[in-house]
């Protein structure tokens, strides 16, 4: 018994250092309580129109929204932010849209860093998007394809500057709006103590019951 609760202990210590940690590696707005320094861009020229804020309506609470008609990219500079967007490398970008009105266009996410830019694989079209709906993709190279030269996205995805959603056909259309929330590359959920006490537990537990078991399989044994 003594020797399981060593193990149980080295364990329990390889566990805690092995904890993965996060620098800088993140970035999210949720528009809870501004704009979040978020463009809306016309025609190619990425020509900035206005952008609307409310504090309810989103998923949940605040997000952000804008007309649709001529409408070529949504994005926001990582000079837009208090802290920039970090090493994205591997995260999922995700996105939550909603359209009021009539509205259509394909869309694209989009991860960009000094003028060079991969584009999603995929693209969606805004006019299913009648109620809150998320979009993402990893961000790695089974998920982005070049664009507009560019030719080394690890170098783009250790420090990009550039994030957003465009529009595949150059621009979306309709007389109604794009509603945004939720936006960015969150880092990957960690257990917290409480859920390392519980893995920990049950890793003793079958530790226990492992000697257990050992012990009745030798009575066993000998007894025949």
């Amino acid at each position: 018994m003594k020797m399981i609760f060593v193990k149980f202990f080295i364990l329990f210590l390889v566990s805690f250092l092995c904890i993965p940690t996060f620098a800088n590696a993140e970035y999210s707005e949720t528009f809870d309580t501004d704009t979040g320094g978020f463009h809306y861009g016309y025609g190619p020229g990425y020509t900035d129109g206005p952008v609307s804020w409310s504090a309810t309506g989103g998923n949940p609470n605040g997000h952000i929204s804008g007309k649709a008609d001529d409408l070529y990219a949504i994005w926001i500079y990582s000079s837009d932010t208090a802290s920039g967007f970090g090493d994205l490398t591997g995260l999922t970008l995700a996105i939550d849209t909603k359209i009021e009105g009539t509205v259509s266009g394909a869309a694209k996410l989009y991860i960009g860093r000094e003028g060079k830019y991969y584009i999603s694989s995929g693209s969606w079209d805004v006019a299913s998007d009648s109620d809150w709906t998320t979009h993402s993709i990893v961000l790695d190279s089974s998920n982005l394809i070049p664009w507009g030269g560019a030719d080394n996205l690890p170098y783009i995805l250790e420090n990009p500057d550039d994030i957003g959603i465009f529009f595949n056909g150059l621009t979306a259309s309709g007389t109604g709006n794009i509603l945004v929330d939720n936006f960015g590359a969150p880092p990957p959920a960690i257990p917290t103590l409480n859920e390392w006490g519980m893995i920990l537990f049950t890793i003793l537990a079958g530790l226990i019951a492992g000697r257990q078991l050992q012990r009745k399989d030798k009575k066993t044994f000998i007894s025949g």
